[in-house]
Order: structure tokens, then C-alpha cells, then sequence
């Protein structure tokens, strides 16, 4: 090969990082934590629970906490909506009526609750003060992950969807 010829190939291969490297970064991906009300805890059903969701569409990574019983998912929310990911968490067996959680601090659950029911996304928001989580049943229609969470940032109120435990 000669000198231009590799110049070509560099080029080209620079060319190709770019394109990835935007499309990467135009991916904004969404966390968001499902409350698992079955609580099986084998193998087997952990990873069929895993495997169903991972396949879909937009789906970036799944994690499954037995323990706490929580499924938290990352997607790409141009791909797959939450209301989709949601329909599709029901549909395993250790997804049986699951609710988005949100984690809160205990001496928060109340209020994080009362913003969460306030919003038109959210048709009702349960504190779950043993878990340590609110759950949401989301209203009619498409409701976005990100206009939810970050109205109720907005809000003022401390939570988190990554399956992680607030501190009171």
C-alpha cells in the first residue's frame, strides 16, 4: 500500500468514528426501575426475565435485583417507548403487574408522591414506605421517561430510578 492509500484509509476510518460517535451520542438512553411484585428467586426465571426484555428494541441493559425485587432497564427512548417497555415487563413471569418505581428516602416518599400524582403522565403514585419506593401507574396515552423524570426534578424532590437505596 502506498502512502495515499493509507491516507484514504485513515481518513475514511475517522470519518466512520465520527458517524458513530454522533449516533452514540444522539442515543439519549432512560433508566427506569420496575417494582417486581413476584418474588421468585431462581436462576431460571431471573434470566428468562432478562433475556425477554433485553430483546426488545432500544434496550441497552437489564438488571434485576432479587433481593429488593427490582428490574432496572436502560433504553433508548426514541426506539422503544416506556409505556411498550412496560407492557412487555408484564408480560414475564416475574413482571406480573410490576410498577415504575421511583427510590426516595422515607422522609421524602410523601412528598415525591404527592408531585408524582400531580403530573398528567401519572394516573396514581403509592408510597411504598417498606421498599422505600413510589409506584406509578402512568396515565392514557405515551408518556415519556424523560419529561417525567425531569418534571419532577423540577419539582425539587430527591429520587432515583437505578435500583439504587436513598439514604434518609
Amino acid at each position: 500500500m502506498n502512502a495515499r492509500s493509507w491516507i484514504s484509509v485513515l481518513v475514511a476510518g475517522l470519518l466512520v468514528g465520527e458517524v458513530i460517535g454522533a449516533a452514540r451520542a444522539a442515543e439519549k438512553l432512560q433508566t427506569v426501575q420496575f417494582a417486581l411484585s413476584q418474588s421468585c428467586r431462581c436462576v431460571p426465571c431471573v434470566a428468562k426475565a432478562r433475556k425477554q426484555v433485553q430483546k426488545m428494541p432500544g434496550v441497552r441493559q437489564v438488571q434485576i435485583d432479587v433481593r429488593r425485587r427490582l428490574m432496572v432497564v436502560r433504553f433508548d427512548e426514541a426506539q422503544l417507548s416506556l409505556r411498550t417497555l412496560q407492557r412487555e415487563v408484564h408480560l414475564c413471569d416475574l413482571g406480573k403487574k410490576a410498577q415504575i418505581a421511583l427510590s426516595a428516602a422515607k422522609p421524602d416518599l410523601a412528598r415525591l408522591a404527592e408531585a408524582a400524582a400531580a403530573l398528567p403522565e401519572v394516573a396514581a403514585a403509592t408510597p411504598d414506605a417498606k421498599r422505600r419506593l413510589v409506584l406509578l401507574q402512568l396515565a392514557d396515552g405515551e408518556p415519556k421517561a424523560a419529561t417525567l423524570f425531569s418534571k419532577l426534578r423540577a419539582a425539587g424532590v430527591a429520587f432515583s430510578v437505578d435500583g439504587r437505596k436513598r439514604k434518609s
